[in-house]
């Protein structure tokens, strides 16, 4: 194989994985969170633990999504 068509072999294969990634996680949400520049790179949005308590909103959110969980705060108001 020649350098271009192994190029062209890498590209498609490439673009093949993408599309089956995206097929498979279409669906599915990715949450992250961090400290950049001494500035915190997270959602904003009210909930029924405070920033320092759940740095990642991630309970947050889960519990505006499920308040049924059992470690959610039944008096939480949103």
């Amino acid at each position: 194989m020649t350098k271009t068509r192994l190029f062209r072999l890498w590209l498609a294969l490439g673009s093949v994985f993408m599309i089956l990634l995206i097929i498979v996680y279409w669906d599915s949400v990715t949450l992250s969170y961090g400290t950049f520049e001494n500035k915190r790179n997270s959602v904003h949005i009210k909930g029924p633990f405070s920033v320092e308590a759940d740095p990642s909103r991630f309970r947050s959110i889960h519990c505006r999504l499920y308040p049924d969980t059992p470690w959610c705060p039944r008096t939480a108001v949103f």
